[in-house]
């Protein structure tokens, strides 16, 4: 059993404290201590773990936030209540959480956009809520959410692909100025821009993208469109011939960008991103999530969560035993909380075993499944092959072993590595880490280190 630095009441009594960065750390702290129960409105990435831990103990703290009528927690929980769509944890349409946001947009212009993206998500916009949060949108980094904003509003009034085509027209110039956008606006739709292909290599061909757009699905194209023209053009037909009757937001945002000319040189990546659209096949939310392609419907990963019980837990076993994924670490999750301990640790095997590969797992469905064996983190940091990562786990997770682990650990070599170090050193919020951080950054003066050493003073004051 790990032994917390830090009792209950202690972290508690710092979850009010006056400085953002005690709240944050305690208030995730607390949470990841006590995995079953979301006590004070998350900050930061705190949101994102207890969507995966309690989505309704979070659920009633984001209504309490956005009813309190202090601005701060309002603009946090509207953050919140935006971020659930991640972990398949939506509430009901008609839930009080809901209509805590609706008052909101009105009382706190800072929640607006926010809450409007969760809106989205749960397809229940309407034009008030569309109209504040899509006007003064000028700059680059609004256009992601705004986009998702119109489409889903003019999809509950059946004219998505008409508000589409308007968009794409919209975006000749911002998607000239930033080539990244294309990519943030499909991410925000839930929609993987995939440049490789099965085997890692980078895609080579139209028919090399549809097989592996469609193989992420576990479907098999029966056919490959080919078009006329140079790849890039060709590339733009095989997108419209991909997604052509599909009926989902993001396939008629990416035929209205194939259309108007809008994608860039390197278009393969579009062409295996249509190919997933269009090989999802209409099934259940749960064997959806068991198959990875409920994540670009969050109502349908919510449901699947929802749906997941006992008689599910040999299938949902193996489904995270060979694969780690978002949606299948949501499923075991879920059954964790129900207080079945053997999945969780199928989960974080499967976990452990991509880590020593190389492949990494969504970090807040990975923390969250450590909650419930933080005796691990100690292991994993003292194992030279899973050091990594420990370290990453560690600053979330301040225990005796932890900090013990990490006094007994060598400096390490490796820049990344020593960064992760210096983060964990200053995530147990204990005074014993201290000489130690303050010798890494003598010898290392990198700008990660540094902010880390600053954190860990400022815990080290708020617990005082």
């Amino acid at each position: 059993m790990a032994t917390p630095l830090h009792t209950s009441a202690s972290l508690t009594a710092m979850c009010t404290d006056p400085s953002d960065i005690v709240r944050a750390w305690s208030r995730s702290r607390l949470l990841l201590q006590e995995p079953k129960q979301v006590r004070f409105l998350p900050e930061d990435q705190g949101v994102l773990i207890a969507a995966h831990l309690d989505s309704e103990g979070l659920h009633d703290v984001l209504t309490a936030g956005l009813e309190s009528g202090d601005a701060g927690s309002i603009v946090s929980a509207a953050a919140g209540f935006a971020h659930l769509a991640t972990a398949g944890a939506l509430p009901d349409g008609d839930s009080a959480l809901v209509k805590a946001a609706r008052k909101a947009v009105d009382t706190t212009p800072e929640a607006v956009r926010p809450i409007a993206l969760g809106l989205a998500y749960l397809n229940r916009l309407d034009a008030h809520t569309v109209k504040l949060a899509t006007k003064d949108t000028d700059e680059l980094e609004d256009i992601p959410l705004s986009v998702v904003v119109l489409l889903s509003y003019a999809a509950t009034m059946g004219r998505v692909d008409a508000a589409a085509t308007d968009v794409a027209t919209s975006l000749k110039g911002p998607l000239a100025d930033d080539p990244e956008l294309l990519d943030a606006i499909l991410a925000m739709l839930f929609v993987p821009v995939l440049p490789y292909d099965l085997e890692g290599e980078p895609l080579k061909s139209i028919e090399n993208a549809v097989i592996t757009g469609a193989a992420m699905t576990g479907a098999a194209p029966e056919s490959i469109p080919m078009g006329k023209g140079n790849q890039r053009r060709a590339a733009q037909n095989a997108v419209r011939t991909l997604l052509e009757g599909i009926d989902h937001n993001a396939a008629a945002f990416l035929r209205a960008i194939a259309a108007a000319d809008l994608l860039p040189k390197d278009a393969l990546p579009y062409v295996a991103a249509a190919s997933w659209l269009a090989h999802h096949e209409a099934q259940d939310p749960l064997t959806s999530a068991m198959e990875d392609i409920a994540l670009g419907d969050a109502l349908m990963l919510t449901e699947a969560r929802r749906m997941v019980g006992a008689a599910h837990r040999e299938e949902v076993m193996d489904a995270v035993g060979d694969d780690p994924s978002t949606e299948r670490l949501a499923l075991a999750l879920a059954l964790a909380r129900n207080g079945d301990d053997e999945v969780i640790a199928c989960a974080i095997d499967a976990i452990a075993r991509d880590a020593m590969e190389g492949i990494l797992v969504d970090e807040y469905a990975f923390l969250a499944a450590v909650a419930y064996a933080p005796d691990l983190v100690a292991t994993w940091i003292q194992d030279e092959h899973l050091r990594p990562l420990g370290l990453g786990a560690a600053e979330w997770f301040p225990t005796e072993e932890v900090l013990a682990a990490l006094l007994a650990l060598p400096i390490p070599a490796d820049t990344e590595l020593r960064a992760a170090y210096a983060w964990a050193l200053a995530g147990m919020g204990d005074r014993a880490a201290m000489d130690r951080l303050n010798a890494l950054a003598m010898v290392d003066d990198d700008e990660e280190i540094s902010a880390a050493l600053e954190e860990a003073q400022a815990l080290l004051d708020g617990a005082a």
